[in-house]
């Protein structure tokens, strides 16, 4: 999913559906990000996709947190829709990651 909404992404302008704030980099970070997890899913053993889940829970979650203080805001065009966005994925990303079953 990820992977798609970073292709999408880059031909989508300034913003993704209406709602979400997109650039290049954004859009780049979202295609990289779905790369890796389809790689870890398909092809790397199941403690590799435990750890993706977790890397990338923890960076979602720390990077909706940063987003509302306006860190992020210009070099990743976030806004509040992307950064509950970003929580919410963290929090699934890192709930599979840390308490899922093997």
């Amino acid at each position: 999913m990820l992977l798609l909404v970073g292709v999408i992404g880059f031909f989508s302008g300034d913003m993704l559906f209406s709602v979400f704030g997109v650039n290049g980099l954004h859009n780049l970070v979202h295609a990289i990000a779905g790369i890796l997890g389809i790689w870890s899913g398909a092809f790397a053993s199941m403690n590799a996709s435990r750890n993706y889940n977790r890397i990338f829970g923890v960076i979602f979650l720390l990077l909706g947190i940063v987003g509302f203080f306006g860190v992020l805001t210009a070099l990743l065009n976030l806004g509040t829709a992307d950064n509950i966005l970003h929580i919410v994925l963290g929090l699934v990303f890192a709930g599979v990651g840390f308490f899922g079953s093997n």
